[in-house]
């Protein structure tokens, strides 16, 4: 139909619907759609040469992208995505076409020859799509174990496999992934190799341990072979013996160059262990010892490399102050060596009969842990187990957990976390140590954390967990004592006139008490203090306060104090049960005594309520207790300072039994023995009087 069109006018028009078997399609079709205004001429124009214009109309599928995920899959740890993002990039619409994913495995035999194996993956249900729209399609493969180590996998996906659709470009219906996916058989980033128990002592020993780091350091991959010298001074406490003395070398970013099997002409990065030499105090060590070589060479990335913990036994070698130097025999690669030198560690446990009971666990070991987008793994697979085998003692112990995190140092306070059986905690591993003039050793310490109260009487365990630190637990200790625990004396609620004091100190822990100083006051005044060579543990000793009193203070009440351990010699079980203090009545001396200082106790001088006071952590807040040395008190959650009275002393705590009661027939005595006084001095007087007069006769 004609059409009239002013100057300047734009109109839009729709295409003649088309009968018949050339009838126009809007979907899975191509044409070539040619428009020709005034095809008769009929209009005299300026320009004739525009009138016409031809195009191809139809759907065109396109790949826009295609991913993969993870980056670095682990047969049976990971569930792989593939996403496939299609558009049309056509005018007309493309309906119900099928989309087919294409694995194809290349993969070494048990006999070193290459080997190929190909999967399809059907997307489950047709596609269909509109002009310029897009759609996002997931495939779930689960990887199968094939091949040694790893295997890889090129991915190629394909968009209307069977030409359903006519398009105008059929040759952007394919895409394939750029480089091979590699698959990895097992990942050295999981909680794979456990803190093994090196050390443990059936029989508890008097002594201590101690770890200390030195004055060592970080030595990145270089040139230079040498490390140190590394000083540990002051390791051994005088009159000590040593039991056992133990050196750690901690190392990481070791690797070599090697030929890809699966990829011929191409080098692949290989984790390799660190060749060292170490001296310690001028004894070499040429080669690792069997029973010290934790290695750990994780194959799971495109950069992995081996992380370790050496360790030498220097029991026989071990000084008060000793000296390490190192030499990195390999390995070589890129012109340096590889291996870098975390930082070092030494290990003393020691004798010494003045000090507790002790049992020890020394576990030890490597195990690189990594939480990450990159590794896929979860908190729950990056986790370290250090297993305390075997029975814990709980009777009046004190328990403290050592972890050696080399490369833990989290910024958020939840980037790794430790485990003591039922007890968490986070953040632990959040620093390095300082040493001047040197780069900081990367080992994060965490000592003497206190784990009494969550310790089980068997098979305790540590866990030590990543949460995106990507660490290596190295050490784990666990260290119960059982010290001595003196305990407060009970005193008396009365004495009498110039009579002695007693007073017991009683040792309820399982270790002596030794060298210690006994301190007493009276109204708050000191009065003098007494040296106590030993207190066999579950024993106790008497001392003789060094005070009486005088015949002033009758009818009068005077305050006695005794603080035990009063300078602080003796580490116990507890620190807060060692001072008594209470007011206590003044009497005349006679037909009865000082009480023997036990106050009618049920302990050898001690309150009924101490004997089963609970083990405190040092430095918790303190729950005041209704009265110390009365049964039925709260437990106490916390130290107090030394010196510190509770208020329960400061009034005069002790057993019930020391609360004195009254007795009509001491009454009676008392006023008898006033009346007898009484009258023979008013006897004395008379005769005094009469012989005054016979005297005056006699003038």
């Amino acid at each position: 139909t004609p059409k009239e069109f002013g100057a300047g006018v734009k109109r839009e028009m729709e295409l003649p619907e088309v009968e018949g078997e050339h009838k126009f399609k809007t979907e899975n079709e191509v044409y070539n759609l040619t428009v020709w205004v005034d095809p008769e001429d009929e209009i005299l124009e300026k320009y004739e040469g525009n009138n016409k214009m031809e195009m191809m109309m139809g759907p065109d599928i396109v790949i826009a992208q295609l991913k993969a995920s993870p980056g670095y899959p682990v047969v049976g740890v990971h569930n792989c995505t593939i996403n496939v993002t299609l558009k049309n990039e056509g005018c007309l619409p493309a309906k119900d076409f099928n989309v087919i994913l294409y694995l194809n495995h290349t993969y070494l035999t048990e006999t070193d020859e290459i080997a190929k194996l190909n999967y399809t993956i059907s997307y489950p249900e047709p596609v269909s799509l509109y002009p310029n729209a897009d759609r996002l399609l997931t495939f779930y493969w689960h990887p199968e174990k094939h091949g040694q180590i790893y295997y890889d996998v090129d991915i190629k996906v394909v968009a209307d496999p069977n030409n359903t659709v006519p398009e105008l470009d059929e040759r952007n219906n394919e895409k394939s992934k750029g480089t091979p996916w590699r698959i990895y058989l097992q990942t050295g980033y999981d909680g794979d190799h456990p803190l093994r128990t090196y050390a443990h002592n059936l029989i508890p020993i008097r002594g201590g341990v101690n770890y200390t780091y030195g004055d060592s350091y970080y030595l990145g991959g270089d040139a230079n072979p040498h490390y140190g010298p590394v000083h540990f001074e002051n390791v051994i406490p005088k009159g000590a013996s040593v039991e056992l003395a133990r050196l750690y070398l901690y190392w990481v970013w070791s690797y070599i160059k090697v030929d890809d099997p699966l990829r011929p002409g191409q080098k692949k990065q290989s984790p390799a262990p660190l060749d060292v030499e170490v001296e310690f105090n001028g004894h070499v060590f040429d080669t690792v010892p069997a029973d010290g070589n934790y290695t750990d060479l994780p194959h799971a990335t495109g950069f992995d490399v081996g992380w370790g913990t050496y360790c030498y036994d220097v029991t026989a070698d071990v000084e008060n102050n000793n000296t390490v130097n190192a030499i990195r025999k390999g390995p070589w690669e890129d012109s340096k060596y590889t291996a870098a030198i975390a930082g070092m560690g030494l290990l003393i446990i020691y004798k010494d009969e003045d000090l507790p009971l002790t049992t020890y666990w020394i576990n030890e070991g490597a195990d690189v842990l990594w939480v990450s987008a990159m590794t896929g793994l979860t908190p729950e697979d990056c986790t370290t187990d250090a297993l305390f085998e075997g029975a814990a003692d709980l009777d009046r112990v004190n328990a403290t957990l050592w972890t050696i995190v080399p490369f833990g140092n989290c910024v958020d306070p939840d980037e790794n976390r430790l485990y003591f059986n039922e007890k968490r905690w986070q953040g632990v591993w959040n620093s390095y140590p300082s040493v001047p003039g040197r780069r900081s050793p990367e080992v994060a310490i965490d000592k003497n954390r206190y784990v009494t109260k969550y310790l089980k009487p068997a098979n305790n365990i540590a866990k030590l967990q990543d949460n995106n630190d990507c660490m290596m637990p190295a050490n784990a200790f666990l260290i119960l004592t059982y010290p001595p625990d003196l305990v407060r004396p009970a005193l008396p609620s009365k004495v009498y006139v110039g009579n002695t004091i007693p007073v017991a100190i009683y040792n309820q822990g399982r270790s002596d008490a030794r060298d210690f100083y006994v301190s007493f006051y009276v109204g708050g005044e000191f009065k003098g203090k007494e040296h106590v060579d030993e207190i066999v543990g579950g024993e106790s000793r008497e001392l003789t306060f060094p005070w009486t009193a005088p015949i002033t203070k009758v009818g009068h009440l005077v305050e006695l104090g005794v603080w035990v351990d009063s300078e602080d010699d003796v580490t116990e079980l507890r620190e807060d049960n060692n001072n008594a203090s209470r007011p206590v009545e003044v009497s005349l001396g006679g037909l009865e005594h000082n009480s023997d200082g036990r106050g009618g106790s049920k302990g050898p001088g001690f309150g009924e309520g101490d004997s089963d006071i609970e083990s405190v952590e040092a430095g918790a807040p303190i729950a005041s207790k209704a009265a110390i040395g009365k049964s039925g008190g709260e437990k106490i959650t916390g130290y107090l300072m030394k010196g510190t009275l509770s208020q329960s002393e400061a009034a005069g705590g002790g057993s019930e039994g020391e609360r004195a009661e009254f007795s009509w027939v001491g009454l009676l005595l008392r006023i008898a023995m006033l009346a007898v006084a009484a009258v023979l001095v008013y006897a004395g007087y008379l005769l005094e009087r009469r012989r005054q007069n016979n005297i005056n006769n006699e003038k």
